[in-house]
């Protein structure tokens, strides 16, 4: 069985994810709309094997709580300035909407 993944794009067209078999939240890469994976020189894009940011090869996890996810996008992903807040609650509610729609 494949996994069932809800993708949601926040208002700065960042594209997260979320795996409704693991539970696992994850950002996509700018570059190829894919995720991370551990590569030879740190973090890649899994479609082109460019070097990314290594938040790319990191996730959060849903069964941890709402709190956990919102806190790995602000200091993993978005970064905590003002800014940041905003993107990362468009990012959550973006990604709630496509899954529980």
């Amino acid at each position: 069985m494949s996994a069932i993944t809800e993708v949601a794009t926040n208002g700065y067209g960042e594209r997260i994810i979320l795996n409704n078999n693991s539970g696992m939240v994850l950002l996509l890469t700018p570059c190829c709309d894919a995720t991370g994976k551990g590569g030879g020189t740190g973090i890649i894009c899994r479609k082109c094997h460019e070097d990314v940011d290594p938040v790319f090869g990191s996730c959060a996890m849903l069964n941890k709580g709402l709190d956990s996810v919102r806190s790995w996008l602000l200091t993993c992903a978005f970064g905590d300035d003002e800014d940041s807040v905003a993107r990362t609650e468009e990012a959550l509610t973006a990604l709630f909407a496509v899954s529980v729609g």
